[in-house]
């Protein structure tokens, strides 16, 4: 295959090219733990916050219909 020159730009935009492919890469990484992290069960913070708030209004409406 015969050595071709490359101009000025064309070295400019291939450049350009692999910077963007290499973000393409690391921004399809991020979407991937994202979406795992999505739909996974949440933390054991939150399922206790959930589990400590749900008792709490079990208990204001137990002193509501006791209370009147």
């Amino acid at each position: 295959m015969p050595e071709t020159k490359q101009c000025a730009l064309g070295v400019r935009n291939e450049e350009r090219i692999n910077a963007l492919e290499t973000i393409i890469g690391e921004i399809k990484s991020d979407v991937k733990e994202i979406k795992d992290k999505l739909l996974k069960r949440p933390s054991w913070f939150v399922s206790i916050l959930i589990t400590t708030m749900a008792s709490a209004i079990v208990f204001l409406i137990m002193e509501l219909v006791k209370n009147g």
